[in-house]
């Protein structure tokens, strides 16, 4: 990476990145401001979410840094409207409760963090947002100036129709222009549904996956079982290694869990240290058993950072199968007890499974 990218500095030649902070509160504007100007941003301002939008009409930014609790439209109206009426990537990092996070993915916001934020993680996230964004930006110019390229090679191939040596030329470049199309186009899908960080799926495409396997399940009768899965204690992971490390330790984690599913199984990021295993064709004691080698796997890393050290974590996982026991048959049902069984793993002392009942 280079140096203006670990700034906030965009590539050489262009201006520094530009962020839109949405805020009704001159103190936190102020707060942010200071943090991400100290770091080479350049900062636009907005005191609500209908400027807000006026402002992103006007001049598009490189990333929206969003508050949920504003006037007239508040952030998740705000997030909403921007993914409805633009068809390009613009990150959305949400400045939110802890407690409001599904709520803000669900809003179609890329990440959350809470205020007063810790400087050191504030950037991290902007980084990340950011680098996604240039990804994005340069796979889509690319897409574009491919497309012209493909019109122009088209045209000329009307026009030159009696030359057969040159058309069959022309033929094979057009061949090759669909497949790197083909190939950016697969690049761009990935990209809208996995997670930034750790390469799992993320919380939009889990839910997707999740009502679809349920509606296969019922009909055909089949069984269907959900693992939710939390790291423990990651926060004091953080407190004592550093958030550089805490992700060191969320991408291992997912290739721990992706080495350990079938193909057909679902690993995904279901929001900040919390994961989501979705198991087509399988019984609840199966995943109960997946759940425990999972669970041993993970407590035998020995994790070496970036930094130097070393890190080893433990998980706790719940584990629920549809239908479940005494619920309504629905998505929402097969959620609720996996998570209310992690719960259980997580006050019996965690780096346990517990199976829901109901």
């Amino acid at each position: 990476m280079d140096q203006g990218h670990e700034s906030g500095m965009a590539p050489q030649g262009t201006d520094p990145f530009e962020i839109l902070l949405v805020d009704d509160s001159p103190t936190v504007v102020r707060m942010f401001s200071d943090m991400l100007e100290g770091n080479g941003y350049r900062i636009r301002t907005a005191g609500d979410g209908r400027e807000a939008l006026q402002s992103i009409a006007k001049r598009r930014p490189d990333l929206v840094l969003l508050d949920v609790m504003m006037p007239e439209l508040d952030g998740y109206e705000v997030c909403q409207t921007l993914r409805a009426q633009w068809g390009d990537y613009l990150p959305v990092l949400m400045i939110t409760a802890p407690g409001d996070l599904a709520k803000s993915l669900d809003a179609g916001a890329d990440d959350f963090i809470s205020k007063p934020p810790e400087p050191t993680e504030l950037i991290a996230r902007v980084k990340s947002l950011l680098r996604i964004r240039a990804l994005q930006k340069s796979l889509y110019d690319q897409h574009r100036q491919a497309e012209c390229q493909n019109e122009q090679l088209q045209a000329q191939n009307q026009q030159l129709e009696a030359m057969s040596g040159q058309l069959q030329a022309q033929n094979q470049q057009l061949h090759e222009m669909a497949t790197q199309l083909q190939i950016l186009n697969q690049e761009l899908q990935l990209l809208s549904v996995t997670d930034g960080l750790t390469m799992a799926y993320n919380h939009r495409y889990f839910q997707e996956r999740l009502r679809s396997e349920v509606a296969r399940a019922r009909r055909h009768g089949e069984t269907l079982a959900c693992i939710m899965i939390d790291v423990d204690h990651f926060k004091g992971v953080n407190d004592r290694h550093g958030h550089l490390s805490g992700d060191e330790a969320l991408v291992r984690l997912v290739e721990v869990l992706k080495a350990g599913v079938r193909r057909e199984d679902l690993v995904a990021r279901y929001g900040g240290e919390e994961f989501a295993l979705l198991l087509p064709k399988t019984t609840a004691a199966q995943a109960q058993q997946l759940a425990e080698r999972l669970r041993m796997a993970v407590e035998a890393e020995n994790l070496k950072l970036a930094n130097g050290g070393t890190l080893r974590f433990t998980i706790s996982l719940g584990v629920s199968e549809y239908p479940a026991v005494g619920r309504e048959r629905d998505a929402s049902a097969l959620i609720d007890v996996a998570d209310k069984a992690l719960f259980l793993a997580k006050q019996g002392g965690r780096n346990r499974v517990v199976v829901g009942t109901k």
